[in-house]
């Protein structure tokens, strides 16, 4: 007997039409939930790969400042010195001396001393030590230099901008610093360390900086305020070239061979989770540093 269109369907054809469906909306809801994990993964990616080529820029940017600004010679009526510029390196850390803030002025008069405890340097331009944060707050630590050679530790106690003049102390030494051969500066200490996380497969990289006007503060201050740069980060390796290309290990680098740094290779690994109870993914970034004065 054949069956009239007006029966409809009967619950054995509603039962298999349903199955097909819902293995339809099954298939749908995987496409777009697996599209939606690539997205996301690739997100995550991109983000640990944006933050650690961030690190590894300021990284190039510093490591290339080395030195810059430094005195070469002999403190004034001593035997101090700023050279080697780099005091201390290894694989997973480095500190250096640099003027990395742009710091500097030159003398528009000869400095004299007054004998008084505090005197006056004229300089070109004292805009950039009138902050709060420098010579407008406590004592800051400053350089005085004659022909980027011979140098006087000082503490700048205040600012006239209208006569650009900074007021220091102690005084400086007669006869030594002639006007526009003679410049004041700001030398800063860079500290870059790598600190693994015992409980992760990860660490963290950390970047401290002070100012100060004596070579012998090599190491960050009691409980440094610590500026972390990336995160996730683990690994970091530093090699150390000279100018010919030759490695120079074992580390930490001895004296001689710090002043012997020209190049610097860092190669950083920044690794993380996609997402919950996933595999780690990592990314690898190196790149090659010339160090822009000459190695002392």
């Amino acid at each position: 007997m054949k069956r009239d269109s007006a029966d409809g369907f009967t619950l054995a054809e509603m039962l298999v039409s349903m199955v097909i469906f819902l293995f339809l909306l099954m298939a749908l809801y995987s496409i777009l939930t697996q599209s939606q994990w690539l997205r996301f993964r690739n997100d995550r990616r991109v983000n640990i790969q944006d933050n650690a080529r961030i690190a590894l820029e300021l990284m190039e940017r510093d490591f290339r400042m080395i030195g810059y600004g430094v005195p070469t010679g002999f403190q004034v009526n001593g035997e101090a010195r700023w050279t080697p510029a780099i005091f201390y390196a290894t694989d997973t850390a480095l500190g250096f001396r640099a003027e990395v803030d742009n710091g500097h002025t030159v003398l528009t008069r000869s400095a004299t001393s007054s004998g008084g405890g505090t005197d006056r340097l004229y300089v070109e331009d004292a805009r950039y030590y009138a902050d709060a944060t420098r010579c407008g707050g406590s004592p800051w630590p400053l350089v005085v230099m004659a022909r980027r050679k011979r140098w006087e530790p000082v503490s700048c106690t205040g600012v006239d901008l209208r006569s650009n003049v900074l007021f220091i102390t102690p005084g400086v030494t007669d006869g030594i610093f002639q006007a526009a051969q003679s410049e004041v500066i700001t030398i800063e200490q860079v500290y870059y360390q790598y600190v693994r996380n015992p409980d992760y497969p990860f660490g963290t990289l950390h970047r401290q900086v002070w100012t100060t006007h004596r070579p012998d503060d090599t190491f960050p201050p009691a409980n440094p305020n610590w500026s972390v740069l990336a995160t996730h980060i683990s690994a970091l390796t530093l090699q150390y070239l000279d100018a010919q290309g030759n490695p120079l290990q074992p580390t930490p680098l001895d004296a001689a061979q710090r002043a012997r740094v020209a190049r610097i290779v860092i190669t950083l690994v920044a690794t993380d989770r996609a997402g919950p109870m996933q595999a780690l993914q990592s990314v690898r970034l190196r790149t090659e540093v010339h160090l822009r004065n000459d190695p002392m």
